[in-house]
């Protein structure tokens, strides 16, 4: 009966021991707790408050809506009085509010709110400034995702994938699919999870913050240096944006097609180049009887579709 467990942080940097938000926020849960308790008792007493009642009137005072009480009015001090009601609600509110936020950002449960609401609708930031507080929520709680899914989702979806390979429900696979296991036997290559939660299309849209915050800050260094652009594979972060954008990969030629698409948008330019150049050799040359053969052969052959 094998049983994953993540560990939302780390006890130690070499221990295998984690921790829960809960142990970090509970200080804070049992304060909130008491005064809660205490806010409760104090709004029972400021609906029903606790009275002094003269001893000659014990037993005449009568405490239900509309109750009338009789009293010696020559006697200022032989009539029923509230006492020791006084306390501060709106101040213990307030209170229990602040724990409530530090247990709140304990948990990122203002993060989960940034990320199911519409900035469309938050009429008090602009999306920018939405994005930028998300953007900064999310840094904090990358270590956390990243052990969520390496020690708890991905094992727990490989472990799935493997009983029922096992279990014969994916029926034979490829030999493109197998790789060797060692003793000269070949295995099935254990598959590649991709997780598309809000969470990680976040995490995926903050690494396309990351390129259009790195080109905005070249863009005016390679009008200068154009060379500085050859650092970088321009195909493959056009293809990661887009992915992390949330485009599906169904969308996107895949490599060999693309290569196939410039060699012959390549070819098309240079029958252009050739057609153009022949042209204006024959311009040229009008005056002496058209242009030479051999330049003649030379744009023909370019203007002829080449095997493939």
């Amino acid at each position: 009966m094998p049983y994953l467990v993540s560990r939302f942080a780390k006890w130690g940097t070499d221990s295998p021991w984690g921790y829960s938000p809960a142990y970090l926020a509970l200080p804070d849960v049992r304060q909130v707790n008491y005064i809660t308790e205490y806010l409760d008792s104090l709004a029972e007493l400021h609906a029903v408050p606790r009275v002094i009642v003269p001893s000659n009137l014990e037993g005449d005072v009568d405490l239900r809506a509309g109750g009338i009480t009789t009293w010696d009015s020559n006697d200022p001090n032989g009539k029923p009085m509230e006492w020791a009601s006084v306390g501060d609600y709106k101040l213990g509110m307030e209170l229990v509010n602040s724990k409530k936020e530090m247990i709140n950002d304990a948990f990122f449960v203002n993060m989960f709110k940034m990320l199911a609401s519409d900035p469309l609708l938050d009429k008090r930031m602009t999306a920018y400034e939405i994005s930028q507080r998300l953007a900064e929520k999310l840094e904090q709680f990358t270590p956390v995702f990243d052990r969520r899914v390496t020690e708890f989702l991905n094992p727990l979806l490989r472990r799935v994938f493997g009983i029922l390979y096992r279990a014969g429900k994916f029926g034979t696979p490829p030999d493109s699919l197998l790789v060797d296991s060692g003793n000269n036997k070949r295995g099935l290559a254990l598959p590649e999870i991709t997780i598309t939660s809000r969470i990680s299309l976040a995490l995926k849209a903050l690494q396309n913050r990351g390129i259009e915050q790195t080109f905005q800050f070249l863009q005016q260094l390679i009008a200068v240096k154009p060379e500085v652009a050859d650092n970088f594979d321009m195909d493959k972060i056009v293809r990661d944006y887009s992915r992390n954008a949330g485009m599906s990969a169904e969308l996107l030629r895949d490599m060999r097609s693309m290569m196939i698409l410039r060699q012959q948008r390549m070819k098309l330019q240079q029958q252009q180049q050739a057609l153009q150049a022949a042209e204006q050799l024959g311009k040229a040359s009008k005056g002496l009887g058209g242009a030479p053969d051999f330049v003649q052969d030379a744009a023909k052959n370019a203007m002829q579709p080449q095997p493939q």
